[in-house]
């Protein structure tokens, strides 16, 4: 058997069934002791709730950005051509400038499809990572004077990009065939008289 506590004893040989003042303030303190939060949860508490504001945040932007929007780009941009000439409107005496911009195509072929059926070529298989061949502004050094030769009127210019460097013969079946591995690009261009 364990021996009563000197408080216990005290109180039983008063005959009083009640606690005492002293008795009831150390009760209270081992009360308080034994359910006091532990000195880590006072910090626990706001470091869990800023880490799922930052979470949802977080999910929130991923969801945001991926842009499920039905009307967003999909994909990795295609090959394009620019086509900008010294003076505007374009017209005979001026020149022709070209900026393309390839995603993975090497090189660029361009030729310019007259209505009567001509068949004006600008360049073929231009490297477009050689240092000499575009400006810092991606247009290129080489541009095309718009001659008398060139003639005036409407022209379907198509730009063709192929990973390794092609003839006009090959340009021709690219362009009609229309191979997976290169990009076609269709631009009008209105030359004035």
């Amino acid at each position: 058997m364990t021996r009563p506590s000197k408080p216990l004893v005290n109180r039983l040989l008063s005959r009083r069934n009640a606690l005492s003042a002293p008795d009831k303030e150390a009760m209270r303190e081992r009360v308080l002791a034994a359910s006091a939060p532990a000195p880590w949860s006072r910090w626990l508490r706001p470091l869990l709730v800023a880490a799922t504001a930052c979470l949802l945040v977080g999910v929130f932007w991923v969801a945001h950005r991926r842009g499920d929007s039905e009307f967003g780009p999909r994909g990795s941009a295609g090959p394009s051509l620019s086509l900008t000439c010294t003076k505007t409107p374009c017209a005979l005496g001026t020149q022709l400038l070209f900026k393309p911009a390839a995603a993975t195509q090497r090189y660029v072929s361009v030729v310019a499809l007259a209505g009567d059926g001509r068949a004006v070529w600008y360049f073929t298989s231009i490297d477009l990572e050689s240092n000499d061949t575009l400006t810092e502004g991606g247009v290129m050094r080489r541009g095309v004077e718009l001659d008398a030769a060139h003639g005036a009127g409407t022209f379907e210019v198509v730009a063709v990009f192929t990973p390794t460097p092609v003839d006009q013969a090959q340009v021709k079946h690219l362009v009609e065939t229309q191979e997976p591995a290169v990009s076609v690009v269709r631009q009008t261009l209105v030359v004035e008289p």
